[in-house]
């Protein structure tokens, strides 16, 4: 690999409510904290100024983006999956020769194209942290990278910025996509029907008289709920593979729900064994029941400062 030495980074979609702003505002920490990197930032609808007064030598805020990239040898691209191409189009006519152009998207469909075409002469990094901005640190830190144009470089290259962080290389935006479908988007519009569902119900009653399952999972959908609505947006309507899971989830949710309605037992168990005995082969429910119970024994007895 080349060598790429990285001195300033400038960070696009640096903080704020907008979607990507969260982990604009985590990976603007994270740069700050290493040594001998200035960083530039970036935001058009931001809380960047929580950052005045702070980090003073090697921190700048700008008020465009060509002020912010120009000097750069990595740019980060952190905003909604709507606004990736017009802002990567932006850097790659603005950056310097030999800048490290990366973005951050859930979804890569549409921001790997605008990839592909920077120029000649600046580096794509196409990442996607698979972690959010509630992460204390990036030690072993998912960072899934799709090669854009050379895949041994670009690996090496995340590996070498995100140092501690567990890179992994899928092969194609395709196969991201169809991945983040199903371990994202599906998880998010599954979690978000259950938490629909509990705003029919006295809420605060049904958590006095739960258990273990029931509190882990309102845990996980309620922290869903954390995201904004544009990051939501994304995930469920900008994978065009979604809907095929969500069509497959609900054709197995009316399986067993006629089996229920008629009153098939014997049905029922059948179809319990066969799920019971896939993931016995592949995985050990009684080790992941385990692990249910000592995580929520950490998670009763952590005080948390909101």
């Amino acid at each position: 690999m080349e060598q790429i030495t990285i001195h300033e980074v400038a960070i696009i979609g640096a903080g704020g409510k907008i979607a990507g702003g969260k982990m604009g505002d985590w990976f603007t920490t994270f740069f700050l904290n290493l040594e001998s990197k200035k960083v530039k930032l970036y935001d058009t609808k931001s809380k960047i100024k929580i950052y005045e007064g702070k980090y003073e030598k090697k921190l700048i805020i700008t008020k465009d983006i060509i002020s912010c990239i120009k000097n750069a040898d990595l740019i980060l691209i952190c905003v909604p999956i709507s606004n990736i191409s017009e802002i990567v189009f932006e850097c790659s006519k603005n950056a310097k020769p030999g800048a490290i152009i990366s973005e951050i998207s859930s979804i890569k469909n549409q921001s790997f194209e605008s990839l592909i075409n920077i120029r000649q002469d600046l580096v794509p990094l196409c990442i996607h942290p698979m972690f959010g901005p509630g992460a204390k640190n990036i030690d072993k830190m998912k960072i899934i990278v799709i090669p854009v144009r050379n895949e041994q470089n670009e690996f090496l290259l995340a590996k070498k910025i995100f140092e501690g962080a567990n890179i992994i290389q899928v092969d194609s935006a395709e196969i991201h996509d169809k991945i983040i479908s199903v371990v994202l988007g599906f998880t998010h519009y599954m979690n978000l029907v259950f938490a629909k569902f509990l705003t029919n119900l006295d809420y605060d009653e049904f958590k006095k008289y739960g258990g273990t399952t029931f509190k882990m999972q309102s845990l996980i959908s309620e922290s869903i709920l954390t995201d904004n609505s544009q990051l939501m947006t994304s995930l469920l309507f900008f994978n065009p593979r979604l809907l095929d899971d969500i069509q497959l989830f609900l054709k197995e949710a009316n399986k067993i729900s006629t089996l229920i309605s008629n009153n098939n037992k014997n049905e029922f168990v059948n179809l319990f064994n066969q799920v019971q005995s896939f993931f016995e082969k592949n995985n050990s429910p009684k080790t992941s029941y385990k692990k249910l119970y000592d995580a929520m024994k950490i998670i009763d007895e952590t005080t948390y400062d909101l």
